[in-house]
């Protein structure tokens, strides 16, 4: 029995004082079971409610007697039953739909406080008073016991938590080192003086308020019990939702734990510990966190980051305090170096927290950049290389300083001296790299093999037509076509995705050769959510869209994916832009279906973007069209899908992407020419041979290339581009088309040309770009490939 009852007011004290805790530990019950423990705490609250109006309506009676009048104990517990009967039936309904924490909650509040709140007001009043006894009378007897009733339960209740609030104070300030052996004693007296004053001070300010009411509205019993009922229940109400009586006990400790060399004990003996539902911000609270972490770093993280796992409404002055520990420890960055690891001290912070200071997300995104670009100092190996990164680098510093100029504290003071001295740091970087200098190196931009970024703009050129036929074919109609970007490998698929209208697209790249696609259609919904959610995040604010977590993928994970982009096209509605899912290689995910990796589901979900979503475009990008590949029927999942084909540069944008980017780069007659000739204007072959002859050049420290440079640079390119080159020689080609290309590398094409049984591979490489026809006679489109080819497969 006494563990039955011990067990019941555990649970009381849980949905009172640890509700999420009550929460979390229930919420994997089953139904069932929530019902069993509802049931057993009901049936303590029902013994409390009894105990606790008997003791009320004996101290009635006395009360009753000097008054001549006595207590109602029919009444009374009728009504006690009343509500303690609507509360079991309130508590199972909630108990079943909402959790054992909103039954016990309902059923406490109408069972325990109303039964017996209104179960004493029953008994003091009784019902023959409301018909034997004339309007005055009447009216002066409602005053008074009303406010007595009242009184008791207002009173009952402050004086409840105000005893055990002083028991509190009292044995932590008395034997905090002793507590628990003093603990049922001190507590003790606390509740009993608590409840003796609380009692004596609700009866007395109810009847003074009752009487001073009756007086001004002609004792009007009615008029004064509405007004006195929203009086208390308002106070009440806020009173013990914010729990505004630890603000005492609380601004005690952290005075107490001030004057002593280890606070720990005391900031474990606060209200932080005893409550986990103060909603109030409690005071000092950030001075306190800060002043634990100083006195010992590692146990104040730990007491920090309680406060931000387990007290949800305290988690503003955690951040706050958490906010200003990193900033101190940022100080200590000394050098570029350190800049790469700064964006990892804002991982603690949730990327959507309404605790979380507003401007915070500004300052991460330029966070995250900085440390992105001090990471790529790190790996550049030429100084020209160096020195554009640490300008670049400069003006985003340059930039995130402004911001936080303007921007309120904690963030703002918090980073604008640091961005002040990482701009000095980088300053520092950029004269001692000048001064090492001995000559000017011409800079490289050139990249040969990875995509073009955004910021490699200058040596994206030559593909106008195909930003163009993208604005005709998706920004300026209201219809919604797919889209197939297609060319043969290296032509500039990647980069031109990576470079399209960034001001009317939220464009959302996706390489479909990285593993992360092909593990299951439920990693495959949570990829694309997560990697759109980042596009969305990096270009503005996405408040009412929450990181996706890969939890909610594991049932139902095309219903999730479809919930998440209705409200991410809202966004990009609210921006006047369109979504653009950019698939690259996307070939990879029929070997994925074939394999059994994904299912065709995937390619459904497209097909019903494509008919449904109107801010959604769909392109796919890849070297084959989908006629070439036979194993799915891709014309019927993009449906509508209009057809861009990337081929060569032209010869006007080829000397554009070599003359350009490096104006220090000059060139002796004739050397451009022969680099358009000898590569085709194949884009990954321009970059490639640009490269290694400013390569070349900054080694012999000079600035004009000479015919003798080129050659010198176009053998190195056959080395340095071989994977290329092998790619393009195995890479869907057949036999017969391997020996078409050899014969016309060498020259020798008699036996190959004349021959009919060769036909089909000639015409299926003319079709791929690697030959094309001159005359009546047939040739390999790249002479730099044919170079390969006779010193490699011959």
């Amino acid at each position: 029995m006494l563990n039955f009852f011990r067990e019941g007011l555990h649970y009381i004290h849980f949905a009172f004082f640890k509700t999420l805790t009550l929460k979390a530990e229930t919420e994997r019950l089953p139904k069932t079971e929530v019902i069993i423990i509802f049931l057993k705490t009901y049936a303590v609250v029902c013994i409390l409610a009894m105990l606790l109006l008997a003791i009320s309506a004996g101290a009635s009676d006395v009360t009753g007697y000097v008054a001549g009048y006595t207590f109602d104990w029919y009444s009374a517990y009728k009504l006690l039953f009343l509500y303690q009967a609507f509360g079991l039936i309130f508590g199972l309904i909630f108990g079943l739909v909402g959790g054992l924490i909103f039954g016990l909650v309902g059923g406490l509040i109408f069972g325990l406080v109303g039964g017996l709140i209104f179960g004493l007001v029953g008994g003091l009043l009784g019902w023959p008073i409301l018909v034997d006894v004339d309007y005055l009378t009447k009216a002066l007897i409602g005053v008074i016991f009303t406010s007595l009733a009242y009184g008791w339960g207002f009173g009952h209740a402050f004086g409840l938590n105000y005893g055990l609030t002083l028991g509190l104070i009292i044995l932590l300030a008395l034997v905090p080192d002793r507590a628990e052996e003093y603990m049922a004693l001190v507590l003790f007296l606390g509740f009993v003086s608590g409840i003796i004053s609380g009692v004596a001070e609700g009866m007395v300010g109810g009847l003074l308020l009752m009487l001073f009411l009756g007086l001004l509205f002609g004792l009007n019993e009615g008029v004064i019990g509405i007004i006195y009922n929203i009086q208390v229940l308002i106070f009440t109400y806020f009173f013990f939702h914010f729990r505004s009586f630890y603000i005492l006990p609380h601004v005690f400790q952290y005075w107490r734990s001030s004057r002593v060399r280890n606070p720990f004990s005391y900031f474990r003996h606060s209200p932080v510990y005893w409550d986990q539902m103060i909603r109030m911000p409690l005071p000092f609270l950030q001075d306190w966190l800060l002043d634990l972490v100083r006195c010992d770093p590692k146990q104040g993280l730990d007491q920090l980051f309680f406060v931000v796992n387990e007290r949800p409404f305290q988690r503003k002055a955690a951040f706050r305090a958490l906010l200003i520990i990193i900033g101190k420890y940022l100080e200590n960055t000394q050098s570029v170096a350190d800049l790469t690891q700064i964006a990892k001290m804002l991982v603690d912070f949730p990327a959507d927290d309404k605790a979380l200071p507003s401007s915070l997300q500004d300052a991460r995104k330029y966070i995250n950049v900085v440390s992105a670009l001090a990471a790529d100092y790190q790996i550049r190996q030429t100084r020209t290389g160096q020195l554009k990164v640490l300008a670049e680098l400069h003006d985003r510093l340059t930039d995130f300083q402004k911001l936080m100029k303007l921007t309120v504290a904690p963030v703002g003071s918090t980073f604008e001296p640091l961005t002040i001295k990482w701009l000095h740091m980088v300053s520092n970087e950029q004269e001692k790299l000048r001064q090492q200098s001995t000559h000017n190196e011409l800079p490289n931009p050139y990249i040969a093999g990875n995509p073009l970024e955004v910021r490699d703009q200058q040596l994206f050129v030559g593909r106008s037509d195909i930003l163009l036929a993208i604005e005709q074919f998706i920004l300026n109609t209201d219809q919604r076509p797919s889209l197939l970007l297609y060319g043969r490998r290296r032509t500039g698929k990647s980069s031109t995705l990576l470079n399209l209208p960034r001001s009317r697209f939220e464009p959302v790249y996706i390489d479909c050769q990285d593993a992360k696609w092909h593990e299951s259609d439920q990693a495959f919904c949570y990829n694309l959510a997560h990697d759109l959610f980042n596009v969305l995040y990096q270009s503005d604010s996405v408040r009412g869209l929450r990181q996706p977590q890969i939890e909610q993928f594991d049932k139902n994970a095309f219903t999730q994916l479809d919930q998440f982009l209705t409200q991410a096209q809202k966004i990009a509605e609210q921006r006047d832009k369109r979504i653009l899912l950019a698939f690259d290689e996307y070939e990879e995910l029929e070997n994925s279906i074939i394999n059994g990796d994904i299912s065709e589901k995937v390619l459904g979900k497209l097909r019903n973007l494509i008919q449904h979503s109107k801010s959604i475009v769909v392109l796919v990008s890849g070297s084959h069209r989908f006629e070439e590949l036979t194993r799915l029927n891709w014309a019927n999942y993009l449906i509508n899908t209009r057809t861009l084909e990337l081929s060569y540069l032209d010869a006007e944008s080829a000397r554009e992407l070599l003359t350009k980017p490096v104006p220090e780069l000059h060139y002796e007659a004739g050397v451009v020419d022969e680099i358009i000739h000898i590569t085709h204007c194949q884009p990954y072959l321009l970059q490639a041979v640009a490269s290694e002859l400013v390569n070349y050049l900054n080694s012999k420290q000079q600035t004009t290339a000479t015919p003798d440079d080129l050659n010198t640079a176009l053998e190195k390119t056959l080395v340095s581009a071989s994977a290329y080159f092998s790619d393009t020689w195995r890479k869907d080609n057949s036999e017969a088309e391997q020996q078409v290309m050899r014969a016309l590398a060498t020259g020798k094409t008699e036996s190959v040309l004349a021959d009919a049984a060769f036909q089909p591979a000639i015409q299926s490489l003319i079709r791929k770009e690697i030959v094309e026809g001159t005359e009546g006679s047939y040739r390999l489109a790249v002479e730099l490939f044919a170079r390969w080819i006779v010193r490699n497969q011959v």
